[in-house]
């Protein structure tokens, strides 16, 4: 059996891992994060929806 990813499910575990992603800025400086804020939980889940309409309409069309 064939255990790869689709497409969707690739941009959801991108999604996922960026939200471990850190990295040292100047000061001042900050990098805007929605899969690490206050409603992390909510945009991903807006994109997880998105993803799978998306990937819906693109397998259709093809």
């Amino acid at each position: 059996m064939d255990n790869q990813n689709t497409f969707g499910e690739n941009i959801a575990q991108f999604n996922a891992e960026l939200g471990a992603f850190s990295i040292d800025l100047p000061k001042n400086y900050m990098i805007l994060h929605p899969y690490s804020g206050e409603q992390k939980e909510l945009i991903s889940e807006m994109s997880s929806i998105f993803i799978r309409n998306f990937s819906t309409i693109c397998i259709i069309a093809s």
